[in-house]
């Protein structure tokens, strides 16, 4: 049976006390490189505990060196509007860099992003000086529909000619009348004119250019989950799709992915199995295993595997990652994480297998209010970790209904479904723990809601219902 969490809707005695739940964000982080001490960064907060600075120094024979510095701004709705990143120069002195800008419309979802560098003085997209692998100066420009649904996303950069910027790159995108994404056209290119598919050379499935255009086309079943991805590129001799790669999904009776297959085209554009990913959880639908392995001529062949376990709070303690090699298990990588009383991370370490346990540098994180948060990530062997109680989030009090609500599952990697029966609900708003509201797809079913959150990072939300009968706000966790 589906795993599913009857929620008898109480009142809440007062709002302080639901909002005296401590809430912790990073202060310090000590970034160690190949087992030395190399490098720390210092966060600062506003009094909403937004963050609005972080420091990098580099240690020299330990003496810490200020070397860039990133600020962030936000409107009164704690949507982001800047963030700037500030570097060292020559002589020196912390100047200013490059900076994103932000706008959103009225239901607090972003409409633009503008990248810009610094320049003599001034931010400028004209000319500009940068690093080679850095990006060129951007708008991003975002367009939804009634259901909060994405349908374009088109990426301008600045002409010298018109002096103003110019279409390069669009992203389109069609859903279902359960808010299920059917189809992304990515990266189509602009001709001076209209929209064009950009394509992948013949025969082969290396691009002709840095961004080819490819199509995405999607399957679901009855619960809503993904069945099916597959992507196509654009073959210009055939001026047709032709298949890249389809990716097929199972999943058990908690919505908990369990096999992800690859299929790729062979002879005669026949799709067979490739590669095959699977999962086991534990009770509290946490991943305990992954496993890869390689399928050619129906002979599967394993080729990775990682174990990970939890603390009693679920937060992650280990995750062991493992080679198949001359028909046996052979230890990869290794990471651990220590935890405080508040289930931040206070240390966490990454290790190589090199005929014994090395200290060496990999991608990384940590996390902290007991899973709920979860770092930017790192390139080091270890993170030692200091954090600070910023204000605790904003909550909205619970108030009395005498329906009773099934709400599952709960916590949930991808979809939250509400049984509303014939309460009618007349909006539908989903917040982060600070407040803010999140973009999500809503389906307002018969008799039962249905939120996509699978895009949301992990952590705490508060669905908001507005019903015939009051407002009710129910916490849920994603996963």
């Amino acid at each position: 049976m589906k795993k599913i969490l009857l929620i008898s809707i109480v009142w809440i005695i007062s709002f302080s006390a639901v909002a005296q739940e401590e809430w912790w964000e990073p202060d310090t982080v000590r970034v160690y490189h190949s087992s030395n001490l190399s490098e720390r960064w210092i966060y600062s907060y506003n009094n909403a505990g937004m963050k609005t600075g972080k420091t990098t120094e580099k240690r020299s024979v330990n003496v810490w060196i200020l070397n860039e510095e990133v600020l962030w701004s936000y409107d009164q709705n704690k949507n982001m509007l800047s963030k700037t990143e500030r570097r060292q120069d020559s002589i020196g002195q912390t100047v200013n860099y490059r900076r994103w800008l932000f706008t959103y419309n009225d239901r607090n979802m972003k409409e633009t992003e503008t990248l810009e560098y610094w320049n003599r003085e001034q931010w400028t997209v004209d000319i500009v000086r940068k690093m080679p692998w850095e990006e060129e100066p951007y708008v991003k420009i975002w367009t939804y529909d009634d259901n909060a649904n994405l349908l374009a996303e088109i990426q301008q950069v600045w002409s010298s000619d018109s002096l103003g910027w110019a279409n390069y790159l669009g992203t389109f995108c069609t859903y279902d009348e359960q808010g299920n994404l059917l189809t992304k056209i990515a990266n189509q290119g602009w001709n001076g004119n209209q929209w064009i598919n950009l394509p992948f050379r013949y025969g082969s499935q290396l691009p002709s250019t840095s961004t080819p255009t490819v199509r995405y086309e999607y399957t679901y079943d009855e619960r809503n989950n993904q069945l099916m991805e597959c992507r196509y590129g654009f073959d210009r001799f055939e001026n047709d799709w032709v298949y890249f790669a389809c990716y097929r999904k199972t999943y058990d009776l908690h919505n908990n992915l369990l096999s992800e297959t690859t299929l790729e085209p062979y002879s005669n554009d026949i799709l067979s199995e490739s590669f095959i990913i699977t999962y086991t959880y534990n009770e509290n639908n946490d991943i305990l295993t992954h496993t890869e392995a390689t399928i050619f001529k129906d002979v599967v062949t394993p080729t990775i595997f990682k174990a990970k376990s939890y603390d009693i709070n679920y937060n992650p303690l280990s995750t062991l990652i493992q080679q198949w090699t001359n028909n046996r298990w052979q230890d990869l990588e290794y990471y651990t994480s220590a935890y405080d009383e508040n289930g931040n991370c206070e240390v966490a370490t990454a290790q190589i297998w090199r005929g014994g346990w090395r200290d060496e540098n990999v991608h990384m994180f940590f996390i902290y209010n007991n899973s709920r948060s979860r770092s930017e990530p790192l390139i080091c062997n270890k993170v030692e970790i200091s954090y600070v109680k910023v204000r605790p989030p904003t909550r909205i009090p619970e108030l009395p209904l005498q329906e009773e609500i099934l709400f599952y599952p709960n916590p949930t990697k991808g979809e939250l479904r509400i049984d509303k029966g014939e309460l009618r609900i007349d909006n539908v708003a989903i917040y982060d723990l600070l407040g803010r509201i999140q973009k999500s797809k809503i389906v307002n079913l018969k008799s039962e809601i249905v939120i996509d959150v699978s895009h949301l990072p992990a952590g705490v939300y508060f669905v908001q219902l507005s019903t015939e009968k009051g407002a009710i706000t129910k916490k849920v966790m994603k996963q």
